[in-house]
């Protein structure tokens, strides 16, 4: 995980770009809406497939397993890497298109009681989530 976009930025360059031709990138780090959006076009361009995932939790939530995932783009691609996902967090969570997660992780972090939907259902599956 790269800690924002200036750090996503610095490794991506033209062997980047032709690497990641055919192949599914999941950024699982907290960046701007406008930054996802960048970048997944940028994946695209390149023949790439492009998830954004990120995380909600810190290092304590992450040493007990208890992240949760929020899956960001096309929802076909999202379903076919979820296996691959789910195993680095208690819940990997589809969240509609990209920059929705970030959105999603906003409202988790500065709302401290979370309302019934998709958090509670969230919550139900990672018992250190809840409030």
């Amino acid at each position: 995980m790269l800690f924002n976009g200036p750090a996503i930025d610095s490794i991506i360059d033209d062997n980047f770009l032709r690497a990641i031709r055919g192949k599914t990138i999941v950024n699982t780090s907290s960046v701007p809406v406008e930054f996802s959006q960048s970048f997944a076009q940028r994946v695209h361009q390149a023949d790439g497939k492009f998830l954004d995932m990120p995380v909600s939790g810190s290092k304590i939530p992450a040493e007990q397993g208890q992240l949760v995932g929020m899956i960001v783009g096309d929802p076909v691609i999202a379903e076919r890497i979820r296996i691959i996902l789910e195993p680095i967090t208690c819940a990997a969570v589809y969240c509609g298109p990209i920059g929705s997660g970030f959105e999603d992780e906003i409202c988790r972090q500065f709302t401290p009681h979370y309302p019934d939907g998709w958090i509670g259902r969230v919550d139900e599956s990672c018992p250190g989530t809840r409030s």
